[in-house]
């Protein structure tokens, strides 16, 4: 009977214990941490790592090197990360401790053995005002890079001064003692800082837009160590990079540059794209990009010679839209000194007039296309004879014809103010002139060609491209129709088309490599034509415009197509399209290809006619244009061509 008892009371308490250890689900409590290595060696700038056990209640060891807090009690001596990783400072001893929360911390005992020196590198360099000089520190012994613990200082603040991480700046001409430190032991060196010196090419502006024909001049200047600009010590080169499609500009160096080392570089654009302008001196290189768009013409001059007449010598300019039925608008007048021609400087930023006294003056392009009346000039040019004039397209040279004599004069045209410098050796004699009229020069800047009244040649000359002075091409000569006048080169530059008013026909002159000019076809003579003077192609170069200036009354407009094969003109476009009366001296078509417009030089009030130029190239009339109140005689238009 007692064992039954005994046996029912076992069973109880087994019962309660079930219930309790199921009700209690009781986790492993830590009960203490050690730190391995206990004790530990080292040198200064070199490191430790240090692991922390964790010990629990039901016997497991775990790793607790990431979870405890690592400390040194010297930091003089060593530090230590969260991870357990010691580095070594300076010489002594340390304690590194591990603690863990709500127990007891471990210890372990570290011992850094000093440097005994510290090298600094590189040794006593020189650099520029304005340059760096990253230093490293090496402790011995062991060759331990201590760039990022020691203490680093310059001794002269004025000169040069160094980060937390060893890098000095240049300040100032003058020396400076770098130090890096470390507790009880150092080492130093001289820095040099010199005057400023160029660290690279700049080329202002960059990532520009023109339109085809502008000109764009920019300025390659060294940037110095201390961040000043100063004029190239050696000359630079100039160049277009390989993307540059359809050959959508070029770049020339300038030779009015001062102090003549090329810093400028001056860029035309030939057709549409983006290409890049690079410049290099030595070994400094640099690359810019350039934007060439179609562009629109913005205003149109109109030269008035009145001959004295008051009122009547000065130049008129109109605001211009190519799609209204009224494309001249806006009207306004500025004195000019009886004004023969007027031309544009392809930066847009001058406008030249040649008077009828053969003086050019030279005018600043104010805001929003306002000439300044009273100018830079004159700048004689010719013996008093109607003359004419042509700018380069780069914008370095201006020629004018002495149409009385066999000369023309050449003039370089400064990049400051426009204004004009008689070329070396100017005027120019050449035998093959004679009754020089009309000057056109090639896209590239580098041929010109002059038609000849008295001659019934077009006389054809290379230009230096450094000079701007004028030499016969081999071939000096091509032979035209009777008394050829105005002439006029396509877009491509490879086909020269001059008005003859002594036949009424057309010649085309095929120019070939090296600006030569090929064997001439002339059309038969234009019928119903007075006095065919002028010419002009449309920018697509597929249209051909020949203006009759009349005989006694009102002229009129001729339209042809140009042949593709070989640029001859072709078949005529429509019928011919009245205009003014004497419209002798000018056609002009906007940069668009979409509006042309004559210069009628004896109607009073003078007037300019503008045509539309439509699909496959035939002319509308749109209303005409007024210029003044009847002095005026129009006798050159011009478009200001812009993006």
């Amino acid at each position: 009977m007692k064992r039954n008892l005994s046996a029912i009371a076992l069973a109880g308490v087994s019962l309660a214990c079930v219930v309790y250890l199921a009700a209690c689900n009781c986790a492993p409590i830590l009960r203490y941490v050690t730190v391995s290595p206990a004790s530990a060696t080292i040198n200064a700038g070199t490191t430790e790592q240090y692991a922390a056990s964790l010990y629990y209640s039901d016997g497991s060891i775990k790793d607790g090197t990431g979870q405890v807090q690592w400390t040194s009690s010297n930091t003089s001596v060593a530090v230590i990360g969260p991870g357990g990783l010691a580095t070594g400072v300076g010489g002594g001893t340390t304690t590194i401790t591990a603690t863990a929360g709500g127990i007891a911390p471990a210890t372990a005992t570290l011992t850094v053995n000093a440097f005994t020196s510290i090298t600094v590198t590189p040794s006593n360099p020189s650099i520029g005002a304005g340059m760096t000089q990253q230093f490293t520190a090496t402790g011995m012994p062991g060759s331990i890079d201590v760039t990022n613990q020691v203490a680093w200082s310059s001794g002269t603040t004025s000169v040069a001064t160094i980060s937390s991480g060893g890098l000095a700046t240049g300040l100032t001409a003058g020396t400076s003692l770098i130090t890096a430190a470390l507790p009880g032991v150092s080492g130093s060196t001289t820095l040099t800082v010199t005057g400023a010196v160029p660290v690279a090419l700049v080329v202002t502006p960059s990532s520009q837009t023109i339109a085809v024909g502008n000109e764009l001049t920019y300025l390659a200047q060294e940037q110095y160590s201390d961040g000043t600009l100063h004029m190239p010590a050696h000359p630079v080169t100039w160049g277009v990079s390989s993307a540059n499609p359809a050959n959508s500009v070029e770049i020339v160096t300038d030779p009015n540059s001062i102090p003549k080392n090329n810093e400028n570089g001056l860029a035309v654009g030939l057709a549409a794209g983006t290409a890049s302008i690079a410049a290099s001196e030595g070994s400094f290189a640099v690359i810019t990009s350039i934007t060439v768009v179609t562009g629109k013409a913005h205003y149109a001059y109109v030269a008035n010679g009145g001959g004295g007449i008051v009122g009547g010598d000065n130049v008129t300019w109109f605001a211009v839209d190519v799609t209204s039925a009224t494309p001249f608008t806006s009207p306004q007048t500025a004195a000019a000194g009886a004004p023969a021609q007027i031309v544009l400087h392809p930066s847009n930023n001058y406008l030249y007039n040649i008077s009828t006294g053969s003086d050019v003056y030279v005018s600043d392009m104010g805001a929003n296309g306002v000439p300044n009346s009273s100018g830079i000039g004159p700048a004689p040019a010719g013996s008093g004879n109607f003359n004419y004039m042509a700018v380069d397209p780069y914008g370095r040279f201006l020629y004018v014809t002495d149409s009385g004599t066999t000369t023309i004069y050449g003039f370089t045209i400064s990049s400051t103010d426009g204004s004009l410098t008689l070329m070396t050796g100017a005027p120019f004699n050449f035998a093959t002139l004679n009754s020089p009229q009309c000057i056109v020069i090639d896209p590239t800047g580098k041929y010109l060609y002059v038609t000849n009244g008295n001659g019934n040649t077009v006389s054809g000359f290379s230009i230096n491209q450094t000079t701007g002075v004028l030499t016969a091409l081999p071939t000096a000569t091509a032979a035209t129709g009777s008394t050829p006048q105005f002439e006029a080169l396509d877009p491509s530059g490879k086909h020269l088309y001059v008005a003859n008013s002594g036949d009424n026909t057309i010649t085309m002159i095929p120019i070939g490599a090296g600006g030569a000019m090929g064997t001439p076809v002339t059309t038969s003579a234009i019928s119903g034509a007075s006095s065919i003077s002028n010419v002009v192609v449309d920018p697509s170069g597929t249209h051909l415009y020949a203006l009759d200036a009349g005989s006694g009354g009102a002229g009129q407009v001729y339209a042809f197509n140009i042949n593709s094969a070989d640029g001859s003109v072709g078949s005529a476009i429509g019928t011919a399209q009245p205009t003014g009366d004497f419209p002798f001296f000018n056609m002009a078509i906007d940069p668009t290809g979409a509006l042309l417009a004559t210069a009628n030089n004896f109607d009073s009030p003078g007037t300019i006619s503008l045509f539309s130029i439509g699909s496959g190239g035939a002319l509308t009339p749109k209303t005409p244009a007024t210029v003044g109140s009847g002095g005026e005689a129009p006798e050159f238009v011009i478009f200001l061509n812009a993006p």
